[in-house]
């Protein structure tokens, strides 16, 4: 993998044209042309120092991140640690999320722990790649439902009183592996996403007073530490 470099200059992410493309370009074994990704299920936006809000993300001194990149590294249990292949946001209890790509919801089933629904939506275009949706609240789609991307999906799960949860999984099941979600985006719409989601962890670096918080330079894409890792 190679290592790219964001600039930061004054709390913004200067992001040079060839970094972004070349995310893009960093092909694997199991991408295909068939299977593309719209948008990142939740709205991104610029920090708002007035309301401490961006987007859908809410600012919260006590939280370490709001966005959980690919690859981020957290407990798993009993003092061990382990790495996150989703993209994990923490945003607006009453922020609606939705749907990343096309496909049929294959999977669908409420978890009691955290009261919650997780599903996954296959691809119609190639049925080797699924979508996973975890923590949803008051769903708008079942088993069986063909979904667009863009849908709605719900609502976030409960994180804290002034935080829902969400997450997204890209999954293959001919490699058993997850993978960033810039590598299957649709490349009209990838620097605009890829922009959001540098500007975001610049600004949450600001808030946080850390430029440190996420390792921007070693990201192989704006947000992933990785291109795909194992799945769970």
């Amino acid at each position: 993998m190679r290592n790219r470099s964001f600039a930061l200059l004054g709390g913004m992410v200067l992001v040079v044209g060839a970094i972004l493309t070349a995310c893009l370009d960093d092909g694997t074994d199991a991408r295909t042309d068939d299977f593309v990704i719209s948008n990142l299920g939740v709205t991104f936006g610029a920090w708002d120092p007035a309301s401490n809000t961006a987007g859908d993300f809410v600012f919260l001194e006590r939280e370490q991140k709001v966005f959980l990149e690919f690859g981020a590294i957290v407990s798993g249990g009993e003092g061990g640690t382990k790495e996150l292949p989703t993209f994990e946001y923490r945003i607006r209890p009453e922020a609606v999320v939705f749907a990343i790509a096309e496909g049929t919801v294959t999977r669908f089933v409420f978890q009691e722990d955290t009261e919650d629904y997780e599903f996954a939506v296959r691809s119609n275009r190639d049925p080797a790649f699924e979508v996973g949706y975890d923590h949803v609240l008051n769903p708008t789609v079942a088993l069986g439902d063909s979904v667009e991307a863009g849908d709605v999906l719900g609502n976030p799960g409960t994180w804290s009183e002034q935080l829902g949860r969400f997450e997204i999984m890209i999954n293959n099941t001919e490699t058993d592996l997850s993978y960033c979600p810039f590598t299957f985006f649709d490349p009209n719409l990838a620097q605009q996403y890829q922009q959001q989601v540098s500007r975001f962890m610049a600004d949450w670096e600001a808030f946080k007073g850390d430029p440190t918080v996420y390792d921007e330079e070693n990201h192989v894409c704006p947000g992933c530490r990785y291109e795909s890792m194992a799945t769970y």
